[in-house]
């Protein structure tokens, strides 16, 4: 994912965020970001991609976070300004499908 284009990193965004935008509970946004390469001869190396972030409007993001990573299957977020940020470099277009099930999935056991 390091070699990506930028170009798709926003493509998987926009293809996300329209699925999430179904889940009432929460506030979806698209942002441009840096995700950390974090290793290796680039332990502090920087690249643009964008994040879907999202806002629960029944939980701190702290708990919407700790959900996503304890799921069937796990999804990692960073949070920042009370907000999840899913780093689409992280992500593939297979994916995409399963962090919308997640997600959803969080909220309709809130509702129950």
């Amino acid at each position: 994912m390091l070699s990506d284009k930028i170009e798709n990193c926003l493509n998987r965004a926009q293809i996300l965020a329209e699925k999430l935008k179904k889940i009432e509970q929460l506030e979806v946004s698209i942002e441009k970001d840096y995700s950390t390469v974090g290793g290796g001869t680039y332990p502090e190396s920087l690249l643009p991609t964008y994040a879907v972030t999202v806002k629960s409007k029944q939980c701190h993001a702290e708990e919407l976070q700790r959900r996503l990573r304890k799921g069937i299957v796990p999804v990692i977020s960073r949070v920042k300004n009370e907000r999840n940020y899913l780093d689409m470099r992280t992500i593939f277009e297979e994916e995409l499908h399963q962090v919308f099930v997640s997600l959803e999935k969080i909220f309709c056991e809130e509702i129950t």
